[in-house]
């Protein structure tokens, strides 16, 4: 297996992410790895004072997403 990653990297937003936390305005990354000559697809919803969000993993065979479940600001 060749051990070369390459990475690139954009962001974009903010975009309305709506899961079962909340509603949140969250800039989106979006970064395509090549990793071993294949190509996986990640994607991150990050909002301001709460982190990320919502992930999206997709390198072809395999797909995942992950989304924040509770959260509650700081009192």
């Amino acid at each position: 297996l060749d051990g070369a990653i390459e990475e690139q990297a954009s962001v974009s937003g903010p975009e309305t992410v709506v899961g079962p936390a909340g509603k949140f305005s969250a800039f989106h990354v979006s970064s395509r790895v090549m990793q071993g000559g294949q190509p996986v697809q990640k994607d991150y919803w990050c909002a301001n004072h709460v982190g990320q969000v919502k992930s999206m993993t997709d390198s072809g065979s395999v797909k995942s997403t992950t989304v924040l479940v509770r959260y509650q600001f700081p009192k």
